[in-house]
């Protein structure tokens, strides 16, 4: 009976994390719809989310006691999730705000409950087995229904598989990899081919996606992977270690900015970073009218009816969001949002170094490793404080878990 309970359980979860990559659903509707109006109620999409938030909620409740508990020490998420209850007032879409910041709580909780339920062993393993159901399906999209797996001419054929943007594909890839390496570099069974083969199936993705920001992104995590090795050493060699590094990566940068057009000319890429530049400006121009609030969780991006319409018109494209995590959370709730998420960051950065040192083990290592790809992504694409999103999950899980004194006893 604990048997299939728990298997019962495993296949809720799975199916909430598959659905939280953004699969298919977005895709098809795009294939139906030119212009999708984030106001306009999709059924299908409704009665999906709702009965998945539904899963989640049981699951929730099925651990109640200890995820209030989780939650309650993990106050920077609550604040934060407070924070876009309380934007409802002054959003221009109110009711839609309201709806959004359900389904965000849906997410949130959903992350809790797996920091409680699992060990950070069992979520990587979660993970990996979600992309790797993600990579199967892309892989039978692109080969056997190439005009829905693969971009059309002006992305030269690129796969995208089951998501809207080879973007999408790719950096969900990325992550494959690092879980599938830590998992293989973390197995007793060292011959084990099982791992390798899943990265050799995520990293064909990467580049037949022909994403360049995943591609670039995977580069730095595979090379700063092997630094994380000298954290648990003592202090006075890691410090040197450390003092170093950054100087290099000082040098590497001056190197990169002197040499800017040479370098995106070589990526295939404008210096406005396909018009992300252009549009950060824009985005910047309205969140100087409410710099202190935002205009309310979700209630920015709502076309030429709503604040968006100054953006769009500025950059001469329909963007659905400001392809910057940091811009997004503040068009959405204020620079105190931006201030309090940044303070979860930096903490969860020290508590996975902290972590690592005392317990170093590769599966301790994956926190620090995940939440610098969190950073990264951030960069250009939005992903915090994003509803049914597996990045947004995943930060929660761990935020909850290195606040959790019991879950730092990882064993190897």
């Amino acid at each position: 009976m604990k048997i299939k309970k728990r298997s019962l359980e495993s296949i809720g979860v799975f199916f909430i994390l598959i659905r939280s990559t953004t699969a298919l659903m977005p895709l098809l509707r795009k294939e139906t719809i030119e212009y999708i109006n984030p106001v306009t109620i999709n059924y299908i999409d409704l009665v999906v989310s709702v009965g998945l938030s539904f899963i989640a909620l049981f699951l929730f409740l099925s651990q109640t006691k200890a995820c209030l508990k989780a939650l309650i020490k993990n106050r920077l998420i609550g604040l934060l999730l407070g924070l876009v209850f309380i934007s409802i007032f002054w959003s221009n879409q109110p009711e839609f705000t309201f709806r959004q910041s359900i389904f965000l709580l849906g997410t949130t909780l959903f992350g809790v409950y797996l920091a409680v339920r699992f060990d950070r062993k069992e979520i990587l393993r979660l993970l990996l087995w979600t992309i790797a159901t993600s990579a199967l399906l892309s892989i039978i999209f692109a080969i056997e229904i190439p005009y829905l797996g693969l971009h059309s001419d002006d992305h030269q054929q690129a796969w995208r598989g089951i998501y809207l943007h080879k973007n999408t594909l790719g950096r969900l890839m990325v992550l494959g990899v690092i879980c599938a390496l830590v998992l293989a570099m973390n197995s007793k069974k060292k011959k084990s081919l099982a791992p390798w083969v899943f990265i050799g199936v995520f990293l064909s993705i990467v580049f037949l996606a022909k994403s360049t920001t995943a591609i670039v992104m995977l580069f730095a995590l595979l090379l700063i992977l092997p630094i994380f090795r000298i954290i648990h050493l003592n202090i006075v060699i890691v410090l040197p270690c450390i003092i170093l590094i950054i100087l290099s990566f000082s040098l590497l940068l001056t190197w990169l900015l002197v040499n800017i057009d040479s370098v995106f000319l070589f990526l295939g890429k404008d210096i406005t970073l396909t018009g992300r530049t252009i549009l950060w400006q824009a985005v910047w121009d309205v969140i100087k009218e409410r710099f202190w609030t935002g205009y309310g969780y979700g209630a920015f991006w709502l076309g030429n009816e709503g604040p968006s319409s100054y953006v769009w018109e500025y950059i001469q494209w329909d963007t659905p969001n400001a392809h910057n995590g940091l811009l997004e959370l503040w068009l959405q709730v204020g620079i105190v949002g931006v201030i309090i998420f940044l303070i979860s960051l930096l903490g969860n950065i020290i508590r996975a170094i902290f972590l690592v040192r005392k317990y170093p083990n590769y599966i301790n290592i994956f926190p620090l490793v995940f939440f610098i790809f969190f950073t990264f992504i951030n960069i250009s694409e939005s992903t915090i404080m994003v509803q049914n999103s597996i990045y947004w999950i995943t930060y929660v899980a761990f935020s909850i878990q290195l606040n959790n004194y019991s879950k730092q006893l990882e064993s190897t």
